[in-house]
């Protein structure tokens, strides 16, 4: 399992996960709106109690909160993107 920033912008921060056969991210913790989309290979994506599996190039939004569980069914590289609420930055 290797985690790799890519950038980190105003608006969205770009992360790229590489999930080998049978590696694991449990338990991954969002408060903000995010999304995966698998590049390569192929994972199992779960949220609350909901299982699916992704092929390359399928995609998945997570909006509010909550934890989220990937698991490597193939040797896999995953995109996240992080969209950073700008509202709050307006405000703070």
């Amino acid at each position: 399992l290797l985690i790799e920033p890519v950038f980190d912008l105003d608006q969205t921060k770009q992360v790229r996960i590489t999930l080998p056969q049978g590696a694991k991210l449990d338990d991954f913790k969002y408060s903000q709106k995010v999304s995966f989309q698998v590049l390569r290979g192929k994972v199992k994506f779960s949220v609350e109690g909901s299982q699916k599996e992704l092929d390359a190039l399928d995609m998945v939004l997570l909006e509010d909160e909550g934890i989220c569980f990937l698991e490597g069914l193939e040797d896999s590289i995953v995109g996240l993107t992080i969209y950073k609420n700008l509202q709050k930055e307006l405000e703070g």
